[in-house]
């Protein structure tokens, strides 16, 4: 059945047509040109002619082209395959789409999970795409990795192109795929309402440039229902050999010759050679050698459940699952001014609530575990950001194999991201509101029966030692990197770290840095979304609530990590960097307050009366400046408005008044546990103006003036932001994190909803007082420049 036409695609060839042929009636264009298409009318542009890889068959294949430059840090590869854009005018062309996506599906699925437990690779991507820019479909393969390991990083991506090719996909890898898809169809279309209008003008546009027509989101979601219905296994393995012939089959007879191979790869310093020689000739002979029979991998299980109804009761056994009261007769505490809900289980696990209707069907939820990198050792840095990264690239859980997992996970539609900054281990996944079974059964094997093994933690140092070599060679981050060895007086664990501190760690005492941090004693978990409260709370009680207690570590962080002095003989520093384009950065850095407004540093405040209070003796201590400032949100709420107010102070004069830069902004760091935090700037600016700007930023600094026409503008600003974001699930799980947590008791859930009140409250003075547990004299800020191609 055709598809209906789209109005504004009827609409945009009756104006054409219309034009041209000086008609005024649209029915009679219509009748006059019905099958005119104005984007075939070369008198308005000239026609683009292609030569399609499917269509160009010769036995003398491509050659690679090589760009080489100094400053690329690693190895790139592009393959790519031109073909004819198949308009969607009919439910066969739609039928035809779905084959395309399918096959990008399986085949990305499958070279990701190829990524992790290959060091040499750092990724590798496959597309097919109609492109608007080239008025053509796109097949592309892309493989990055280090200049020395290039011939490993083609083999394993070769090896699973052509094994797709060969012997195609599996009926578990294709149900999965079909599931997931059909899963973000639904979701995109329960969320129709949400979507913001510059997308959906955005899409407009490229369907009308492509030929396509243009779909409501539920009737393409029906339509995507009917048609998925009618693919087999052998329909998608038959579009396989279509897409990857080019490369499967690359350099044999009557191949499809690639549109483009292009390998960028890194040039010795000022023109040298390089440390790896790459040649044409050879990525034409790696490309060329085809794989043993008998080095396809198997096919991976396909799982319905992370936990089945056996093991769970095993747990249960151990830890049997209890809602733990506040008070005698008080299990649930909820605030009704924001209707958030705070529970504690029996093993020490604190979770936060809020229902939303933000985002139709979909659940977001945050597992915090106070530490962090602050719990790391001078013995052992490096040792918590290890092991993370280990965990995440080939990481077990349970008796699975990490491809079961992955291959779950996508089925599913689980966004599932683990993290670490200087206070905490957090994961944050999201998914269909459908699959919070799911979410919670992964966190229970996070916490209970997470595995190591000894590929994947090699696997990770070698990818920190990857990074390390991009940080080399990348402007930005070799300057940001050469102010916090400065700032932190070389201590590992706060930079870097360098290949020679990660090669010195073992897994076993990764292991152990990291396992001490995941327990159930200080583990808070944050869910908001669109659900059914009854059937969550059962949920969390039936799998968070059967995790075996553990007790937290002590102390919370190194007592040593608050005192670190920095080195004074590296206040100012200067990199220059060779590169073909002038560009220049600057960064200016110093001690700030946590969030909470609590300092190691600076001294000159005190709350030990129940309210801050700054000068001795105050001009301030009346009735209502005391209660403002017993306020638990009065600290936050300063430290964001001075963010606003000295980013407006700088780029006002910094660009407006001075002309010396594009862009500057004014920022604190999110440290809310620890004493201690930090304050940044960042200047982008002309190679010639970049040091001025950075002196006149730090003298910015001195003397900013905070005046009320600032104050009221900032807290138009930090208002709106509030109402806005409001609006997202992200924002409200940031809300109740730290909400249960000891280490940060200002942060009361009734304080919350009068946040934007307090706002409003806050006076000058009250800022001025603030400002001064900012570092900002001459001695105690730290500034670095970077520069290139100068």
């Amino acid at each position: 059945d055709p598809v209906p036409p789209s109005p504004p695609s009827l609409a945009r060839q009756a104006m054409r047509v219309g034009a041209i042929a000086g008609l005024e009636e649209y029915n009679e264009t219509f009748s006059k040109f019905p099958s005119f298409d104005p984007r075939n009318d070369w008198r308005i542009r000239p026609q683009v002619k292609h030569k399609f890889s499917s269509e160009n068959r010769v036995n003398d294949p491509a050659k690679p082209a090589i760009f080489r430059h100094e400053m690329i840090p690693s190895m790139q590869l592009v393959m790519c395959a031109k073909l004819p854009v198949k308009p969607i005018k009919s439910k066969e062309d739609l039928r035809d789409f779905v084959l395309n996506r399918l096959v990008v599906a399986c085949l990305g699925w499958s070279l990701t999970s190829k990524v992790r437990p290959n060091p040499p690779l750092t990724g590798i991507e496959f597309d097919h795409s109609d492109s608007m820019s080239e008025s053509c479909a796109v097949t592309t393969l892309k493989l990055y990795s280090r200049p020395y390991e290039w011939q490993d990083t083609l083999s394993v991506a070769l090896k699973d192109v052509r094994r797709a090719y060969k012997r195609g996909f599996t009926q578990p890898e294709l149900d999965c795929m079909i599931n997931s898809m059909l899963a973000d169809s639904k979701q995109a279309a329960q969320q129709a309402a949400n979507i913001p209008s510059a997308e959906i003008v955005a899409s407009l546009l490229e369907a009308e440039l492509l030929g396509h027509t243009f779909m409501d989101f539920n009737y393409y979601h029906n339509l995507l229902e009917d048609v998925t219905r009618t693919i087999t296994l052998e329909d998608v393995n038959s579009r396989a050999q279509e897409l990857l012939e080019y490369i499967a089959r690359y350099g044999q007879e009557d191949s499809p010759v690639p549109a483009a191979i292009l390998a960028c790869v890194p040039q010795g310093p000022e023109g040298t050679e390089a440390l790896v020689d790459i040649e044409p000739v050879s990525i034409q002979q790696e490309l060329m050698k085809l794989p043993d029979e008998d080095e396809f991998d198997d096919e991976v299980e396909a799982l319905e459940e992370l936990i089945p109804e056996e093991t769970l009761r095993e747990y249960q056994k151990i830890q049997k699952p209890e809602w733990q009261e506040f008070q005698p007769g008080v299990a649930r505490k909820k605030d009704k001014a924001t209707g958030i809900i705070m529970r504690q289980l029996s093993n020490g696990i604190k979770v936060n609530i809020k229902q939303t209707d933000n985002t139709p069907n979909t659940i977001s939820i945050a597992a915090v575990s106070p530490g962090g990198l602050s719990r790391e050792t001078t013995e052992h840095p490096g040792s918590v950001k290890l092991g993370v990264q280990a965990i995440m690239q080939g990481g077990t859980f349970g008796n699975y194999t990490r491809e079961m997992v992955d291959l779950f996970s996508m089925r599913k539609l689980m966004n599932i991201n683990f993290g670490v900054n200087l206070e905490s281990i957090t994961w944050d996944l999201t998914a269909p509101t459908e699959t919070t079974d799911d979410l919670l059964q992964f966190l229970m094997l996070v916490y209970s029966d997470m595995r190591w093994n000894q590929e994947s933690f090699e696997s990770a140092k070698e990818l920190f030692n990857s990074n390390y070599d991009v940080i080399t060679k990348s402007l930005e981050m070799q300057t940001a990197d050469m102010l916090v060895r400065a700032v932190a007086n070389d201590d590992a664990r706060f930079w870097g770290p360098p290949p020679e501190v990660i090669n010195n760690l073992s897994i076993e005492v990764v292991q152990k840095e990291l396992e001490a941090q995941l327990c159930t004693e200080n583990l808070e978990v944050s869910i908001v979304g669109d659900f059914d409260l009854k059937e969550l709370e059962a949920s969390v009680l039936k799998y968070l609530g059967s995790i075996p207690a553990k007790k937290a570590p002590t102390p919370l962080y190194q007592p040593d990590i608050i005192h670190i002095k920095s080195d004074p003989s590296r206040q100012h520093q200067r990199i220059e960097l060779p590169d073909d384009q002038k560009r220049a950065i600057g960064y200016l850095t110093g001690s700030a307050p946590n969030r909470w407004g609590y300092s190691a540093d600076a001294q000159v405040a005190t709350r030990e009366k129940g309210f801050w209070s700054f000068a001795k003796p105050s001009k301030s201590d009346d009735e209502d400046s005391v209660k403002r400032r017993s306020h638990p949100m009065f600290a936050p709420a300063c430290i964001e408005l001075i963010e606003k107010m000295v980013s407006t102070e700088l780029y006002s004069y910094l660009r407006d008044s001075l002309s010396l830069v594009y862009h500057t902004k004014f920022e604190v760091g999110v440290n809310e546990r620890l004493p201690t935090n930090d304050w940044l700037i960042v200047i982008n600016s002309e190679h010639q103006n970049v040091e001025r700007a950075v002196n006149e930023a730090s003298k910015c600094l001195r003397n900013v003036r905070f005046s009320p026409h600032m104050l009221q503008s900032s807290k138009r600003s930090v208002q709106h932001f509030h109402e806005s974001e409001s609006a997202s699930d992200a924002y409200w799980i940031n809300m109740l994190r730290g909400l249960q947590d000891d280490s940060i008791a200002e942060k009361k859930v009734e304080a919350i909803a009068e946040y934007q009140n307090l706002i409003q409250e806050i006076t000058l003075e009250d800022v001025r007082e603030m400002w001064k547990l900012f570092l900002t004299s001459e001695k105690d800020v730290f500034t670095c420049v970077g520069v290139s191609g100068g």
